[in-house]
């Protein structure tokens, strides 16, 4: 296309508003395609820009308070006498107070206060009007701050912004050259700004945000303030770079999409990379769809510093396998945030060149939720035909010339290991428009496929997993749920993201304070804004770093918002960005135990998933454990607060008891009994005896198999040795090591009337051990090996009676727990049965002994496996 061409299709985006198609892009709407259908999209009927009604925000004005002098950051409710240690904060504004000078004419907005509740009884739910749609359902808030009837009032007002009708907003003031002087620009957006938050209310901010005036001022302040105003004016000074940001800066929906949808990095080479994306594919600015490919695009490949050029091939790879209806419809669902995955998936992976994602694209083609299989098409092999090493250069190195940069084909048909199978499963989905997303794992890759909006684990082992990619430099797997929960609450997500730009707005231009009180206000409306939360706790640290009495509440709102759902989100939380300032305060160790009571208490769940609860309360026992002075009675104290709030929760007791008792293993014997005698009465017993503890053991264990905690089972296990007495008959191993000693062992069920727990943990050792389930159909018995092996053979010793339930077992192996391969079977039972496997040596981390048929009982004395650990 000509340049006259480009320029003139920016200058139709621009200017010509009467095609344009409505889409909901007010707070965190979708935009939807109005040129392809290949999937599911369709078009609506264009509206003409329309100043939103505001009368639902016009309820009965609040009573203001008189202004007073307010502590360093106080709540706006409880309004004590500052501390003389502290510094004295900015006054509220009024009329009789005068303002520090200002580049900019208007005064300094007051801190975002809560509105009075007395109007809220008598205040009637605003109705919407007949065109408009029902306000979406906004779910019950809660604060540190704010009252529930101001709360109440907060809902109020955020179902009736919710419910308003919003067209495309196009500015018109900043255009062309203007952008040349990007610090003049920012400059009067500050003015116009700050003039416009004059008012101190909750429904002062939500008026505000209901302008799309406002908002487009507020996201062009934001985007000069992240790029730079000297980058800015230099990409303006060319045609390509001041025709681009005319259409960029000024389309609302565009430019929130971009800076509302994750961290945006380098924001600088982000726009330099649309600039060029747009002069290669001028059509980019009028399509709603290939605009956000184009930003997710870009916003990734410079958030990681990756190739230019290859963020421009990519987006064309995208756009136009978009265009040909080539991508699976989930592509048509996906919104900013979840386009990043896709589109910025790694651009520094021979996975991710144009060439592999093309193949993908066009031959691994599955439904979504068939790619956590997809690794599997390619083949394990540690040595290439050659006998070369995956772990060394030549491995793929003499097939290079064949496939072209092809590594996704070079994969299928040379093969790999676990990284190579992983990221080709994930790049497939990826490639055909799926999220999906390469995770470590301890001495393995695995990866995750998005099914149905819930996040898939595939070929995984462990729950030590940390997906390759993240937005916030927190890698674990609660962190990628959260991520999806976060976005998925779309309206409130972006009014939360909304309030936290203006708090960033207000502290750039010293407005601290007042900051304090909007970031507070983000975090009442969207509670699981993890980077909110992490601003927020850093102007406070710059604001307030002695408010011991804050610093407590944001613990305790921190462990409100997050500990329900996602308790390993709430301890990293609490670790990184509220303890290192909040015991600079604390100093009283009864008060630090009083905040660890109090947090502890609401962790109920595991979430979905284990994590690493041990680094928690080790990072909380170093608050109270000062090892040059020892003292027993503070050690005690808190490990009766965690036991008392841990051992009766089925998901953490077993892992308690075990960091218990790695904790009092170096202590006095006398310390160690009184532990465990406090431990049993946090279960409940009446009193301790050797029955009761193998009782509370033998639940610790079983708390361990049901979430596949190998070192806490193994922990807890080793606390019932003195339960097995080697009664085995003689054992005649298998070549290699005992693989299966050190691991975990699983069953199908676990009878209360005839099974014990407690001699599980014998099972894979030579002692010998036992089990017994319910009657199951197809019951079984799975060992995790403590890490891969190249299997020679497995022993299972059955016990003494009613073999004939045992007869026909199968021996199966696999590597990631869910795809199962049979490699023997037996005929008839005996006391000890051999499966020699030394001629398929198959690879494993599992081993099941399969019974199948019933239902019937499944009892067994060992299960052991022997062979060599893989390399």
């Amino acid at each position: 296309m000509s340049k006259r061409g480009y320029l003139l299709g920016i200058a139709m985006s621009v200017g010509v508003l009467a095609g344009y198609t409505v889409y909901p892009s007010v707070i965190g709407g979708r935009p939807v395609s109005t040129k392809h259908t290949h999937s599911t999209q369709k078009k609506k009927a264009a509206s003409p820009i329309a100043e939103p009604d505001t009368a639902g925000l016009k309820d009965t004005p609040a009573p203001v308070a008189p202004p007073q002098p307010a502590p360093s950051i106080a709540p706006p409710v409880v309004q004590p006498a500052p501390s003389p240690a502290q510094p004295e904060p900015e006054p509220a504004p009024t009329p009789d107070t005068p303002q520090e000078p200002e580049p900019a004419p208007a005064p300094e907005p007051a801190p975002a206060t809560p509105d009075e509740p007395a109007p809220v009884a008598e205040e009637p739910e605003p109705e919407p009007a007949a065109d408009e749609p029902s306000a979406p359902d906004i779910p019950d808030l809660a604060s540190a701050t704010r009252t529930p009837a101001q709360l109440k009032q907060l809902q109020q007002y955020l179902k009736h912004l919710a419910s308003m009708k919003e067209a495309p907003f196009i500015g018109k003031e900043f255009t062309g050259t203007a952008w040349s002087k990007a610090d003049s620009i920012q400059r009067k957006l500050a003015s116009r700004i700050a003039k416009n938050l004059e008012g101190r209310t909750d429904k002062d901010v939500m008026a505000f945000l209901s302008k799309p005036q406002n908002r487009l001022d507020l996201a062009q302040w934001q985007l000069i303030q992240h790029a730079g105003a000297d980058k800015i004016s230099t990409l303006a000074s060319t045609p390509d770079g001041h025709s681009f940001l005319t259409a960029f800066a000024n389309n609302l929906e565009w430019l929130e999409g971009f800076l509302f949808s994750g961290p945006v990095g380098n924001a600088d080479k982000a726009l330099a990379i649309l600039v060029d994306i747009v002069k290669d594919s001028p059509d980019t600015v009028s399509d709603p769809m290939l605009r956000k490919i184009a930003a997710a695009t870009a916003a990734e490949f410079a958030r990681s510093g990756w190739e230019h050029d290859k963020a421009v091939a990519r987006n064309k790879f995208y756009a136009t396998s978009w265009k040909e209806g080539k991508l699976n419809r989930e592509f048509d669902n996906l919104d900013y945030w979840d386009m990043r995955i896709v589109c910025g998936c790694k651009g520094n992976n021979g996975f991710g060149n144009v060439e592999s994602l093309t193949w993908q694209r066009d031959n691994v083609r599955l439904p979504a939720e068939q790619y956590t299989g997809a690794c599997w098409q390619a083949p394990y092999r540690l040595n290439n035909i050659s006998g070369d090493s995956i772990h060394g250069s030549d491995y793929y190195r003499p097939y290079d010339r064949y496939f072209s940069g092809n590594q996704a084909q070079m994969t299928k048909d040379v093969g790999g290991v676990c990284g190579g199978l992983s990221h080709y499963g994930a790049f497939a989905a990826c490639a055909n428009g799926i999220p999906a997303l390469p995770m470590g794992e301890p001495g393995h890759c695995a990866y995750t496929v998005r099914v149905n909006g819930k996040w898939t684990p595939a070929y995984s082992l462990s729950w030590q997993r940390g997906a390759h990619w993240c937005f916030w430099d927190e890698h674990t797997w609660a962190f990628l749920e959260l991520t999806q929960a976060l976005y998925s609450d779309q309206f409130r997500t972006r009014i939360s993201d909304q309030v936290s730009a203006i708090a960033r707005f207000l502290a750039a231009t010293n407005k601290q304070n007042t900051a304090v009180g909007l970031y507070e206000l983000a975090t009442d409306i969207q509670p699981l804004n993890f980077p909110v939360w992490r601003e927020y706790c850093n102007l406070v640290k710059t604001k307030a770093p002695n408010d011991a009495r804050k610093w407590t509440q944001i613990n305790d709102a921190v462990c409100k918002a997050f500990a329900p759902v996602f308790p390993d989100v709430c301890a990293q939380t609490l670790m990184k960005h509220v303890y290192p300032q909040l015991f600079q305060c604390v100093k009283s160790p009864t008060d630090r135990l009083k905040i660890f009571h109090a947090s502890l208490k609401q962790f109920d769940n595991m979430g979905s998933c284990r994590w690493d609860v041990e680094n928690f309360l080790n990072k909380q026992i170093e608050q109270v454990r000062d090892k040059n002075k020892p003292n027993e009675k503070l050690l005690m104290d808190y490990l009766k607060v965690v036991m008392g709030n841990m051992m009766n929760k089925p998901a953490f007791a077993s892992i308690a008891l075990a960091w218990g008792q790695g904790q009092v293993a170096q202590e006095k014997p006398a310390f160690q009994q009184a532990f465990t005698k406090m431990t049993l009465q946090a279960m409940g017993a009446s009193r301790m005896d050797k029955d009761a503890k193998d009782k509370l053991l033998a639940a610790a264990l079983i708390g361990a198999e049901n979430s596949k905690d190998l070192t806490t089972f193994q922990t807890v296990g080793k606390m019932l040795k003195h339960k097995y007495k080697d009664s085995l008959p003689k054992i005649d191993p298998f070549p290699g090591k005992l693989l299966s000693s050190g691991g975990l062992v699983r069953m199908s069920s676990v009878s209360s009337q005839y099974g014990d727990a407690s001699m599980h943990w014998g099972l894979l050792e030579p002692c010998g051990g036992h089990f017994h389930t319910n009657k199951d159909e197809d019951a079984w018995a799975e060992v995790e090996l403590p890490r891969v092996g190249q299997l020679s053979g497995v022993v299972v010793i059955c016990t003494g009676d009613n073999l004939w339930r045992l007869n026909n077992m199968k021996v199966q192996v696999s590597e990631d727990r869910t795809n199962w391969t049979d490699v023997h079977q037996f005929g008839n039972a005996s006391r000890i049965l051999r499966a020699d496997l030394a001629d398929s040596k198959p690879r494993a981390r599992f081993v099941r002994i399969l019974r199948p048929g019933g239902p019937e009982f499944f009892h067994l004395n060992g299960i052991q496996v022997y062979g060599k650990p893989a390399s």
